[in-house]
């Protein structure tokens, strides 16, 4: 299961779309998770289990070849961008 906690701050206005995408740093990438039901004003919650969480997108995380983006409806090819990396 992979749990999602996402608090953004100073976006140009609400959260319009949240996904994960497969690609490294600084290249641009199919999503491969849409995070969208889970957004609740500037945060995003919720979990990814069973079946949609492949192992192809587990080794994409755990690699580092992945990054989240977020829409607004000023920026609807994305306002902000992070790469997903481990923490341990």
């Amino acid at each position: 299961t992979l749990w999602v906690d996402v608090l953004t701050t100073g976006l140009s206005g609400d959260i319009t779309g949240i996904h994960i995408h497969e690609a490294d740093a600084g290249e641009n990438g199919d999503v491969i998770v849409n995070l969208s039901a889970g957004i609740l004003g500037n945060r995003v919650q919720g979990m990814v289990t069973g079946a949609d969480l492949t192992d192809d997108i587990v080794n994409a995380l755990l690699r580092g070849g992945s990054y989240l983006n977020v829409h607004t409806e000023d920026n609807p090819g994305g306002e902000i961008r992070g790469q997903v990396y481990r923490l341990y």
